[in-house]
């Protein structure tokens, strides 16, 4: 949610330090450069790689669930 979503949670929590705020913005962001290294990751693998190993039809059908 970026910076709208650290506000809402300040926000909810009733914080108002910016060394929270700069600690939700942190954690947010290992959560997206996470996402994004295991999509790629997911990405590069071959359909029939990902059929063999995981008995689907591709990483696109295990990240959609």
């Amino acid at each position: 949610m970026g910076t709208r979503g650290v506000e809402l949670a300040m926000r909810a929590c009733g914080h108002r330090s910016e060394k929270t705020a700069e600690a939700y913005r942190t954690r947010a962001f290992e959560y997206l450069a996470l996402d994004r290294i295991h999509q790629d990751q997911a990405a590069d693998i071959l359909d029939a790689e990902w059929e063999e190993f995981f008995g689907m039809s591709g990483p696109r059908e295990s990240l959609a669930r």
